[in-house]
Formats: C-alpha cells, structure tokens, sequence
C-alpha cells in the first residue's frame, strides 16, 4: 500500500512517498509505518522552487540544515557542516550559507533520479530568518513522527572543544589559570587577619510588629512604663516589607482544558493596576475575516499532513480548536458528544504546541475554530463564531498577474496529460500563487467536470500555499490571482486572466 506524508508550513512543504515493508499495524497502531521512502518532494512556496531526491538525498539534506541551524544558534560551525564553496564544480549536494540582511542561501544540487533524462539543474533559494525556521520546523515535525522512517534519527553530537575558535600557545592558556589560583590564595591568606564577625540571631519582623500592635513585649513592661531606669528601652516599630512574588509560569493547555480557559495570572510586582488588569484579562479573540481564513487554512493543512490514517474512527469526532497568530494548535477540547478519548485517532494530540520552557508568555490572541473528524476521512475546519458576516473575505489581489500567469503556464506544461475526443476544451477557473501553486479551482463547462482527470490540474489543490507569514510571525493571506485555464484534446494548454 502507497502511502503519503506531508509536513508543511506556509513557507516549507514536505512530502514523502514510501510504502510499509513492517507487515502492517501493530497492536494499538491507527498508522501505517512508512518504513521504505520512495520518493521525497521539497517545496518553497514563497519562492516557487521545488525538488525531489531519494532517501540517501532526503538524510543528508536533513542532517545539512540542522547542522546550520545548530551553528546559527551556537556559533560554532560543526565540522561535519561542508564548508562554502564559491566554484560551482565544487559545490557539496547541499549548502547554506549567511548572506546579508540576515537572510541565508540554500543551493541544492537534486540527484539524477530517471535515466535517460537530463539531470535537474540546481535549485537556489534565498531564504529569510522566518523562512529558514520555517524550514527546521517542518523538519522537526518529520522527526517527530515515529510513523515515519522510524530508522532516521535526528544527528546531535558536542561540537569538539578544537571546533570552538580557542586558539593560542599552551603557556599563554595556562598564565591566567596559574595567575587566578595565586590571587585566590592571596584572598584566603587575607581573610584570616580580621576576627570572626559576631553572628546575631535573626529577628522576625512580622512576629514584632504583631507583638507590638497586639500585646506587651520583651522590650515594654505590660503596665506600659516607659522610665527609661526602669528597664531596656523599648524597640521602635517594626516595618513589614512585602516580598515581590514573581509571576506565577502559565501552564501548557492540556487537551482535556477548555481551548478559551486561561489561567488566572498573578499581579504584577509592581502592583500596578492596570498591569494587573492587563495579566488576568482573558485573551483577544481573533475576529478579522481576513486572518481567521488564513489561520483556519494553515489549521487545515497542518491536520491533514500529519492526519495519515483517515479510517482509524468509527465516529465523526468534533473538537474546538485554539490557535494562535503564528498557527501553533494551543489547546483543544470535544464537543457535541465527542469522548475524550477520541483524539487518540486524530493528529490533534501530536500538533498541540507545548513550550519549550516554564516562563510566562505574553497574552496573544486566539482563534477557536470548530474541527469536524469524519470516519471517511473528510475534516472540515471553519471558525466557531463564523466570519462575522458569514461571508468568506476575499484574499489580497496580486499586483502583477502577468508573471503568475507565466509561472503559473509553465507548471501546468510539465504535469502528465491525456488526449481526449471532445471538441470543446476543458475549461477551469484557477485560483494561484505568484509563484504559479494552485491554491482552489473549479470546473466551469461539463467536459471538464468528466474528464478532470485527464488535466494537468492536481487532485488536491495546494491550500498550504495560500498562507504566508509576515515580518513578525503571524499567519496572513498570500496574493493570489485568477485565471481562465483552456486544456485542449491535443493537450495543450493556454492561460488567461480573468
């Protein structure tokens, strides 16, 4: 049995094509083991680049950019991260390389997968510090996924201490050490002049100042003489200064948690009320038409890439869904009946963003979406409250069609077509990409609606494609454009704007 994973991301698409050579499920198993890669696509969206390699192409290239990523973060280059090259002949398979403006070049050279055909040439993308990550993340959802070349592990090891950039001769590394032990002992030799300090025991200030508000004291005679020969004078009042508390962490949403329930804050230590206001308020619930389409889409296309057993449920399960700006799943809960236990056979689980430390992050806005879970492997996704208008909002318009239109020709002219008998010619009306991605289409005359097959157009249109991120992480609508596309009996093919 085929089957497909894909990993995607507004800006990264993964896609592996491999079949399971384990025997079938195991006990408790809902997913086939895609145990044998046949095939893996890469996709830069933003860019328009795509490629396709193997398995031994796939590891290596995986181990390329996590090694960068590492040496981004650390600052010390691995020594198994191939080192630039400006000859074109002695280019590694895979190289990344800072350029400015903190962008980075990722140049590919795919292997030579048909006999007989030219080799692929090589792919350059520049990428931003959005798209790079975007990138490690979707590799890191690969990983992650124990149903999936369960073999492949992701490659760490200690940078060795040579690699780090210390250089220098042995009696300069030393002087310093030698130099820090003599002006410890100087310190010590030093501290045994001045006698041992008189160690008072503590005072409690709080016990004092009840003590002095409530009752007599050790200090004041309970007849309150205050005669200075008739005893020790008394002691002034106590203060009782307050201890910051800080913030308590907010905790990770579990999936059992209601989606919009939010922990209550503590106060700020400053005490300040509108801070204080600002930590316990409940988050901002997103209502732009415009974001809750792209959050609902990148909602869509990250469950159905990693949702890879679509028969597991006997049920529809129904959840709502909390998403931030940025696309993370936050928290989800059942609805309508749904068990608790029916997010085992969902990706749901798998998806839920769990943060990396305890510190308290800052309120965001969320989206809550309402996921419908059909036993015939159908999801639907739309926002719990709607649209505000139900009215779906029209995506931004590219400013210049004419060049999606052309890259838009040009990927159909290298899909697989059949030659057909009818006379009138399939007719579309494509939704793309400024880099020619089909995000939605539709059939407009009947020849096309029988023989879709036959066309160049996808089974699955690329809704990943339709979402992009802008400078500050959160999920927007791309441009796109619409076309008139004509697929003629002989195969051919012409593109219109509409």
């Amino acid at each position: 049995m085929n089957i497909r994973r894909q990993y995607s991301l507004p800006n990264c698409i993964i896609t592996l094509d491999g079949l399971d050579a384990t025997g079938g499920l195991g006990e408790g198993d809902r997913r086939p083991c895609l145990s044998v890669l046949l095939n893996a696509e890469l996709k830069f969206p933003a860019a328009g680049q795509s490629f396709q390699c193997d398995r031994e192409f796939f590891e290596t290239f995986a181990r390329t950019v996590s090694f960068y990523a590492q040496f981004l973060l650390s600052g010390v280059r691995s020594p198994h991260l191939p080192p630039p090259s400006p000859a074109a002949s002695a280019l590694p398979p895979v190289q990344l390389v800072p350029l400015p403006n903190d962008r980075h070049r990722l140049t590919v050279q795919p292997p030579h997968l048909e006999e007989g055909t030219r080799p692929p040439l090589p792919v350059e993308v520049d990428l931003s510090v959005i798209e790079f990550f975007d990138l490690v993340e979707t590799l890191d959802q690969f990983y992650g996924d124990d149903r999936t070349l369960p073999d492949v592990q992701l490659y760490l090891e200690p940078v060795p201490k040579l690699a780090s950039g210390r250089t220098g001769a042995p009696n300069q590394q030393i002087a310093p050490a030698i130099a820090g032990i003599s002006a410890v002992a100087l310190v010590a030799g030093a501290m045994l002049l001045p006698p041992v300090p008189q160690v008072q025991q503590p005072r409690d200030r709080v016990r004092e100042q009840i003590e002095g508000e409530g009752g007599p004291t050790e200090s004041t005679p309970a007849n309150g003489n205050t005669d200075p020969n008739a005893g020790p004078s008394p002691r002034p009042e106590a203060t009782v200064t307050p201890i910051e508390s800080s913030p308590v962490p907010t905790p990770t949403v579990s999936p059992e948690a209601s989606p919009d329930a939010t922990p209550e804050a503590s106060p700020s230590p400053e005490g300040s009320p509108d801070q204080a206001d600002q930590t316990r308020a409940e988050p901002r619930l997103i209502a732009d038409p415009a974001q809750l389409l792209a959050l609902s889409t990148s909602l869509r296309s990250q469950i159905l890439g990693a949702w890879g057993d679509r028969d597991g449920l006997d049920n529809a399960a129904t959840f709502d869904v909390s998403v931030g700006e940025d696309g993370a799943i936050v928290g989800y809960r059942p609805v309508d009946g749904t068990p608790s236990d029916a997010a085992e056979g969902t990706p749901l689980s798998s998806l839920l963003f769990r943060p990396a430390t305890p510190e308290p992050a800052p309120r965001e806005a969320l989206g809550t979406f309402r996921v419908v879970f059909k036993p015939d492997g159908v999801l639907e996704v739309s926002p719990r409250d709607g649209y505000g208008d139900d009215r779906l909002p029209d995506p931004p318009a590219l400013g210049d069609p004419s060049s999606a239109r052309s890259a838009l020709q040009q990927q159909l002219e290298r899909q697989p077509r059949q030659e057909f008998n009818d006379a009138n010619p399939m007719e579309f009306i494509v939704t793309a990409t400024a880099s020619g991605d089909i995000v939605d289409y539709r059939a407009v005359n009947s020849v096309a609606r029988t023989r879709r097959a036959q066309s160049p157009l996808p089974a699955e249109p690329n809704r990943a494609a339709a979402i992009a991120k802008d400078a500050s992480g959160k999920v927007t609508l791309a441009p796109v454009g619409q076309f008139r596309v004509f697929v003629y009996r002989d195969g051919s093919i012409n593109v219109e704007p509409l």
